[in-house]
Order: structure tokens, then C-alpha cells, then sequence
């Protein structure tokens, strides 16, 4: 017989973490189940380490730009200073976590967690460390949030090292002197303009007709055209065709129309979207409807299984940080009885950190006409 809590939350994002405090709060019993550290893809290799290193872009682009201002200054980069300052502002958020964690009596348990059927009444959750399984758990709600990771197309020669993911080139020590980046969204635009920042020449391939396909049309184009006279080539209405490495340079092949030609560069950034974590659950098993890979949720985040929930990244798009929050205080607001407000993908904003900034909360003109 494994221990028994009210409610076991399996992932330690933002998702996670927040529905774990939450719960906490309520005066639920609860474990938090984590493979890795708390604070999730957000705080580790993702939101977090990614604004720290724009916030040290953009201020050495305002002290370069201070001229105009009657400002001289003549400033240089220093990564390793910049990426122990991004160390510490990730380690700071993470030990806070922790401490609410502790505050609000929520037990952490490290291990990668195994939801299996249950009784009736009560679920099952293995946990596993290096393949071998070191607790099992008994809860009677339970709360999926193993979030996402980045997607790396089979056209793609995927190293780590010359082609990299989101997560791996948050580690560059070096500014590359080139970088391709393959998608227009948030995450390649952000990185597309911090490195341009640091000096890189960048271009930005897009299959879609413009950057931050599915946003506001016409904050779309004018972001592009920015971004376009910061030195950033961005190719739309494009798509790759095979990413290879020889000799230490990146080529990209891209067709435009009909017409092909091959980018020469000395990095790659995959950015080209991300897939759900979905090992810990056996949908058919457990019962859970899935719509696509993403796992099929009601108003208040309950699957299609008994008191099984699902948030966050797993849930589908948008695969946004404080989205997964925000689902996660949901969906233990209706395990506690509270009769929270049913989720509402209206009023979730999405902000790009480029230069200008991006937001857009709601429905474009379009899907309002269409409406």
C-alpha cells in the first residue's frame, strides 16, 4: 500500500507548482511529483534564463544607442558574465519555489511518475529513478501536468550542437556569426532578435505568410518590417527542406515558390514548435480521450476519466506558462469544491519580448468578423 494523498500532481512546472501551492492552501494533502527540478521548461530552460538573457540584450542595445541621448559609452559583452547572471536569477526563482512549497505542506518527491488505473476510488502513481521504480503513491484526484518539449522535424540533423533546440542554445558561451532560425513564432523571433543584438547575422525562416502566424495581422507586418531594419533577414511563405552539417557550418536548404537555395550559416535554431509529454499517462488504459496528442479536457480541466485532471502544455495550445497556471488553480479549485470560474481562452495574454514588444489578448479582426 503506497502512501495516500487527496491529490497527486504529476509534473513540477508552473502548472504544477501552482496547483500544488494552491491545493496546499485549500488544506488538501498533496504530492508534487517531479523527474527533474521544480520550476519546469519556464523557469529552467525556458521563460525565465530566456528574459534574462533579452533584459542584458537590451540594455547593451539602449547603451549603445545612448549617443543620441548626449550618452558616450563604448560597451562590450561579456557572456559568462551574462550567463551567470541568468544561473542566478534561475537558482533565486527556484529556491523560492521550494520554500512555498514547504510553506504550504506540499511533499516533493523526485522521480518520474507512472499514472495507473484505478479502483474506483483511488489511483496508483509509480515513481521511477534511473528505470527502477523507488515509491508508489495512492491519490484520489489526480493532476497531469508533464508539459512539453521542443518538436525537431525528421528533416532535421538534430546534434545539439550546430542544430540546436530552444534548450540548447540558451547555453551558447559564444555569439554565433551566424544563426538560422527555422519559425517565426515567439521563441524564434526572441531568440532571432537577441543574438542580432550580440552581433549575429540572422535570418528567420517562416512557412507562413507572415512572423507570428495566427496573431493580429497588422501588428504582425509591423514587427517584421521592424525587425527588418534591425538587420534581420526574415524569409515568409517558405519552407525547409533538409538541415545538414559538414566541416562545422550549418546548410539549410529552403524553398521559396518554386525555386530552392541553400543557406549557409554557423548555427541552427529549431523553433518550430513543441510536443506534449504524455509517457506518464496510458490514455486508453485510464480511459482518457485524446485530441490529437494532446490530452481532451472539460471547462474545469477534468478528463474523460474520474477525477483525473490535465493542465498546461499536455492540454494543447496555447503552450504558454502562465496558461498552465492558470488551469492549474482551476482545476483544484473544482477538486476542492470551490465552483471556480470555468477556463476561458479569451483572456490569455501572449507577449513576444522582441524589439518593439509584442502582446495580443482575445480574438483578432479576423476571427471577430468570422464571428
Amino acid at each position: 500500500m503506497g502512501r495516500a494523498y487527496d491529490l497527486i500532481i504529476i509534473g513540477g512546472g508552473p502548472g504544477g507548482y501552482v496547483a500544488a501551492i494552491r491545493a496546499g492552501q485549500l488544506g488538501l494533502s498533496v504530492a508534487l511529483v517531479e523527474k527533474e527540478k521544480t520550476g519546469g521548461t519556464c523557469l529552467h530552460r525556458g521563460c525565465i534564463p530566456t528574459k534574462a538573457l533579452i533584459h542584458s540584450a537590451s540594455l547593451y542595445r539602449e547603451i549603445k544607442e545612448s549617443e543620441k541621448y548626449g550618452i558616450l559609452a563604448s560597451p562590450r559583452i561579456d557572456m559568462a558574465s551574462i550567463h551567470k547572471r541568468k544561473a542566478a536569477v534561475v537558482d533565486r526563482l527556484h529556491r523560492g519555489i521550494l520554500y512555498l512549497l514547504k510553506k504550504n505542506h506540499v511533499e516533493v518527491i523526485q522521480g518520474e511518475g507512472k499514472l495507473l488505473p484505478g479502483n474506483g476510488e483511488k489511483y496508483k502513481v509509480q515513481v521511477f529513478k534511473d528505470d527502477k521504480e523507488v515509491t508508489e503513491l495512492e491519490g484520489e484526484h489526480i493532476i497531469i501536468a508533464t508539459g512539453s518539449r521542443p518538436l525537431i522535424p525528421s528533416w532535421c540533423h538534430y546534434d545539439g550542437r550546430l542544430v540546436m533546440t530552444s534548450d540548447d542554445i540558451l547555453n551558447l558561451q559564444d555569439v554565433p556569426e551566424s544563426l538560422v532560425i527555422i519559425g517565426g513564432g515567439p521563441i524564434g523571433l526572441e531568440f532571432a532578435y537577441l543574438f542580432r543584438v550580440f552581433g549575429a547575422e540572422i535570418t528567420v525562416v517562416e512557412m507562413k505568410e507572415t512572423v507570428l502566424p495566427g496573431g493580429e495581422e497588422d501588428v504582425c507586418k509591423a514587427l517584421q518590417r521592424s525587425l527588418k531594419k534591425q538587420g534581420i533577414e526574415i524569409l515568409t511563405s517558405t519552407s525547409v527542406n533538409e538541415i545538414t552539417t559538414r566541416e562545422g557550418q550549418v546548410y539549410v536548404t529552403v524553398r521559396e515558390g518554386e525555386s530552392t537555395r541553400t543557406i549557409q550559416a554557423k548555427g541552427a535554431l529549431i523553433a518550430t514548435g513543441r510536443r506534449p509529454c504524455t509517457e506518464a499517462i496510458d490514455p486508453q488504459a485510464l480511459g482518457i480521450d485524446m485530441e490529437g496528442p494532446f490530452i481532451k479536457t472539460n471547462k474545469y480541466r477534468e478528463t474523460t476519466a474520474p477525477r483525473i485532471f490535465a493542465i498546461g502544455d499536455v492540454t494543447g495550445p496555447p503552450l504558454l506558462a502562465h496558461k498552465a497556471s492558470y488551469e492549474g488553480i482551476i482545476a483544484v479549485e473544482a477538486i476542492a469544491g470551490k465552483e471556480p470560474s470555468p477556463y476561458n481562452p479569451r483572456i490569455i495574454p501572449g507577449v513576444t519580448y522582441t524589439y518593439p514588444q509584442v502582446a495580443f489578448i482575445g480574438l483578432t479582426g479576423k476571427q471577430a468578423m468570422a464571428e
